[in-house]
């Protein structure tokens, strides 16, 4: 039996840009985050809710530049799926050596790879996203493929919490760190999904933290033969 993260082979704080105004703590009024996203994107702000969360931003940036890193390093003999499973992984490993020594816990539970947080408050896994995946202006991301039951009962338990605790939910939850590679740009967010379909799609985002765009030095022809060490990724 297997998770849905294998499919992912394929591949106060102003200024915020919402669709309605709300805040990750105790002004989010009992079960808004059913019904509105609230997208943080400026560098501070970011930077801001991430130290919220207990992640280092410069080192989530450094974990990110990895990934693209051993992506790109990826031959054209590769069977087409693989680079997709290589860039999923790393920012899977990435998240647990940046979390680990911090006191966060690996999980695997139903095969789903999280990292919790010391007190439990929080979970994060990483999934591929689509094209709109760190885009703030007018956008809806999704992942790239449907998830499987582990991950949908994750997202289940976001809103059910929502609906029960109101504001206080956001300290039980279940975050996703979507990732998107159009050519050369490395696009991501933080995000916490509130609605999924029977069909694993996930609809709705309570809250989409923006994480910054990362470009490969190298030119996309030149990738197949470079090893990671001889590739520069640019903020």
């Amino acid at each position: 039996m297997r998770e849905d993260n294998q499919a992912d082979g394929g591949d106060g704080l102003a200024p915020v840009h919402e669709q309605r105004s709300l805040h990750l703590g105790n002004t989010l009024a009992p079960g808004a985050g059913v019904t509105a996203t609230r997208v943080v994107h400026a560098p501070d702000d970011v930077a801001r809710e991430l130290n919220v969360l207990g992640i280092p931003p410069d080192d989530l940036t450094t974990l990110r530049r990895r990934a693209a890193c051993c992506r790109a390093s990826c031959h054209e003999h590769h069977p087409p799926s693989y680079p997709g499973i290589v860039a999923w992984a790393e920012h899977v490993r990435g998240l647990r050596d940046l979390l680990v020594p911090l006191g966060w816990r690996v999980t695997n539970e139903s095969n789903l790879p999280l990292i919790a947080s010391p007190d439990g408050r929080y979970r994060i896994a990483a999934c591929t996203g689509d094209e709109e995946t760190g885009l703030w202006i007018e956008a809806q991301p999704r992942t790239q493929h449907p998830r499987g039951p582990a991950t949908t009962t994750e997202i289940a338990g976001n809103l059910q919490l929502a609906l029960d605790f109101g504001p206080s939910f956001v300290e039980h939850a279940f975050w996703i760190l979507l990732s998107h590679f159009d050519g050369c740009r490395h696009r991501a967010e933080l995000s916490l999904p509130t609605v999924v379909s029977d069909g694993g799609t996930i609809l709705k985002w309570h809250t989409r933290i923006i994480l910054p765009s990362l470009t490969l030095v190298a030119p996309q022809s030149t990738l197949d033969d470079a090893s990671p060490s001889a590739l520069g990724l640019l903020p």
